[in-house]
């Protein structure tokens, strides 16, 4: 299995919980990404898009809980990124069975773009402030 996506500290938001949950998003997509390039079946890149969809709910639910709990201020906005993800998500799912191979390389790029900014940059935010306010998780 070739990795599209390889995880290195610089995205680690040093809580481990979603350090794990964002190495295995990472997973993910890289599964995607061996399907798309070994030109597995319908079924089997239905069943990743599934998997993969799955996945973000629990994460980004998993996530949201936590910044609730601890009241980070930026849990509407971290909201909003994670509905507008999802529902990419779910558009990709529909067109990627429509227009196969351009549609799969647009949807392993948005996805590959999107994640890494929003660890490195969204979800730093509320290590950052966990940090700050003497949050150990």
């Amino acid at each position: 299995m070739v990795d599209f996506v390889c995880w290195n500290d610089t995205y680690s938001v040093h809580i481990r919980e979603m350090d794990t949950h964002h190495r295995t998003f990472i997973g993910h997509i890289n599964t995607l990404y061996n399907a798309i390039m070994h030109k597995e079946t319908d079924t089997a890149l239905a069943k990743i898009m599934q998997d993969l969809h799955a996945y973000a709910q629990y994460h980004f639910s998993a996530e949201e809980e936590l910044m609730l709990k601890h009241n980070y201020p930026g849990l509407k906005q971290q909201v909003k990124q994670h509905i507008a993800f999802v529902d990419k998500l779910e558009a990709f799912a529909v067109m990627l069975f429509k227009e196969k191979d351009e549609r799969a390389r647009e949807t392993l790029s948005f996805m590959k773009d999107w994640f890494l900014y929003h660890i490195r940059v969204v979800d730093k935010k509320y290590s950052d402030y966990f940090a700050e306010h003497n949050i150990t998780i």
